[in-house]
Order: structure tokens, then sequence, then C-alpha cells
């Protein structure tokens, strides 16, 4: 029999791209570029499937897709929820740049709450610190001092902010008369108003007001990222000195929030979040940071590109991270790529987990406006 010719080795198995040095370094089983191609668990390379390409939706500018895998788009500024024939049905007009979800509901930075296909407008108008009127009149209310508020519910049923507290002290034998205040369309005012010298504040139905809404703010305007994280709605808002605000709502209630009380200060550009039980993860333009509800821990000192950089696991157990040095997973937070693959990041990314022919893969797409950081030697 001939033999082997010593010149040639056989590989059964490849165990994916590695492309930081040259040519004559990598191993044998290792591939500078894989293209059209998939490696499996196994390490053997099958041939990529294609995909048909459709284009049922035009001039999309967003997409995001649930963990319990609810498609939806934002298309000439429309939110759509997209069914499996690929077909829109048409939400809401939205210009939503972000999403994130707890279950089956969605939230966008825009202030929308879509829950079965139901959507709820969570930006509800307060009172603008402007009290109410109030005047006297004969009558047989108790003396004593009366305080009256006035709020904006809107179709959904939830209630924004109280405005201003207004006060009268009438004598024994009168009563308070409170002005009507503005009416807004499409939202129900209501006014409260407190027993003599009491502090709770009663309609007149007599259901008392929520305590909640007495010192909260509305869902703001302007924000840019957003996620779910420890029952709260987390907002974050750039700031003009170059840091980021985030905000976060009082828990179970995604449309009060505590502007006073309720933020951190994040250094830097917020440009994705995530919540999990083990915190938020906040990525900036030059550090990727974990809040566990009281502290913040640094991760990385290297952020992510603009865009929608993180993406939850098929399983939900982890999540990737498209960052300035590669791919991340978290947890435990660890740096797949940099001693493997030399991978431009670009300035703008947007990324997604997808399960074919039983393997997972994430799908990263960026506008190759940028070099690797570890360009190949």
């Amino acid at each position: 029999m001939p033999s082997e010719n010593p010149l040639t080795k056989t590989i059964n198995s490849f165990f994916g791209v590695r492309n930081l040095s040259n040519d004559r370094s990598i191993p044998d089983n290792a591939l500078t570029r894989a293209v059209d191609v998939d490696i499996d668990d196994a390490g053997i390379i099958l041939r990529r499937q294609g995909y048909q390409y459709t284009l049922p939706i035009s001039n999309v500018t967003s997409a995001y897709t649930t963990l319990a895998g609810d498609s939806y788009v934002v298309s000439s500024g429309v939110l759509s929820r997209i069914d499996d024939g690929l077909v829109p049905h048409a939400l809401a007009p939205s210009t939503a740049t972000s999403f994130c979800d707890s279950g089956k509901v969605l939230f966008t930075n825009d202030g929308l709450k879509v829950q079965n296909d139901r959507v709820t407008d969570l930006k509800l108008p307060t009172a603008d610190n402007v009290p109410l009127t109030l005047t006297t009149a004969p009558g047989d209310w108790p003396a004593g001092t009366y305080s009256a508020v006035y709020t904006y519910s809107g179709a959904s049923g939830l209630e924004g902010p109280a405005g201003a507290v207004a006060s009268v002290t009438i004598a024994e034998g009168r009563v308070v008369l409170a002005a009507h205040p503005p009416q807004l369309s499409g939202y129900t005012t209501t006014v409260y108003i407190t027993e003599a010298d009491g502090t709770v504040f009663y309609a007149a139905d007599d259901r008392s007001i929520d305590p909640d809404i007495m010192s909260s703010d509305v869902f703001p305007v302007g924000g840019t990222t957003i996620a779910w994280f420890n029952s709260s709605l987390y907002v974050g808002m750039p700031q003009a000195n170059g840091s980021t605000i985030i905000g976060y709502s009082l828990p179970f209630k995604p449309h009060l929030f505590d502007w006073a009380a309720k933020y951190i200060i994040i250094p830097g550009d917020v440009r994705a979040m995530y919540g999990r039980t083990e915190g938020l993860v906040i990525c900036t333009d030059a550090a990727i940071l974990l809040y566990d509800g009281a502290a913040l821990i640094t991760l990385a000192s290297y952020g992510v590109p603009a865009g929608q950089t993180i993406a939850p696991s098929a399983d939900g157990a982890t999540i990737l991270i498209w960052s300035n040095h590669g791919v991340l997973t978290f947890p435990p937070f660890t740096n797949q790529t940099e001693d493997k693959c030399s991978l431009p990041a670009g300035k703008h990314a947007a990324v997604a987990t997808v399960v074919r022919d039983g393997i997972e893969q994430l799908i990263i797409l960026t506008d190759g406006q940028s070099a690797a950081y570890n360009a190949r030697t």
C-alpha cells in the first residue's frame, strides 16, 4: 500500500476562524475565512443554506423580536407586528428605535406598551403644576383647610401624575368649589379633594387617590434606550455634557417616574441596556457596566457601536453583546473572540440570534465604517 504523503494531513473537524496571525502561524484545523459555510458543534463544515429574498415591508427603521417570539418593525412611522407569513399588522404611529420586553409585553422608547396587540400610550399628560382655582360658597362643610389636585387619565385607564396642590381654609357654614381644570381631548379629568384638615384626597365617587401619583413624573420624551429590570422600566436620557441619566419607573407602573429620586447617572453615551436577574447590563460608547440595583460594576473598559447591539440567546440563559472588541456573552462575562478573531465593529450595528439546522448563530450587521481594534498581523 502506498504510504501517506508526509506533506498532507487529513482534517476531520474544524474549530472555527482564527485570523489574528499570518497564514503560517494558524493551526491546521483553523480557518482564516468561512464564506457561506457553518461549523457545527462537532467541527463539521456545512454549506450554509440560502434564504429566499423577500421585501414585503419597506422603509423599516427599527425591528425587534421578543423572547416569546413576537416580531415587530417600525416602518414609515408605524409600529407593526409581523406574523409568520411576514405580513405586517399596523398597531400605532411610532418613532421607536429601542425596545425591551417582559414576557409577551413589549415596551418602546417612545412610550408605547404593547400586549396582545393592544397598545397603551405611557406618555400621559400632567397638570404641569398649575393648581386648581378654589373658591368658597355658603354651605354645610365643617370648618378647616381643604386641599385639591387633579389628574388626567388615558383611554387605557392609566392615570397620570397629579399637579400642584391647591388649598383653602373655610369657616363653618361654607363649602369649597373647584374651578373645572383644563380639558384635554382624549383624556378624562378627575378632581380630588381632602376632608377638612385631611391628607387623603378623594374623588367625587369617594375613590381615594393613588399615593404614587402625588409625587411622580411622566414618561420621558427623548429617551434613546430602554430596558425592563427589577419590575421597573429604565429609560436612558442623553445629556449635553456627554453623560446619560437613566431614570426608572415605579415598580409595575411603567408610566410613572420620579426624576428627582429614581435615577442613576452614567458617564458617556449609553447605547444599549438589557435587564437580567443578575443586574442591568449597560453598554456605553466607552465601557460595559452592570448595575445591581445599588452599585455600578465595570465589566469592560471598552464600549459598543451605536445601534441594537444586545441579543438574548435562544433559551434566554445568556445575552450576546456585539462590542468594539468583538462578541461578548453574559453571564459569566466573557469575550468570546478577542484571542481568536479580528472583527471590525463598525460605527453602527444591529444583532440578532437565530437557530437554523440545529445551530444557534449570532447574526451581526454593521455599517463597515471602522477597523478592527486587533487587526491581523
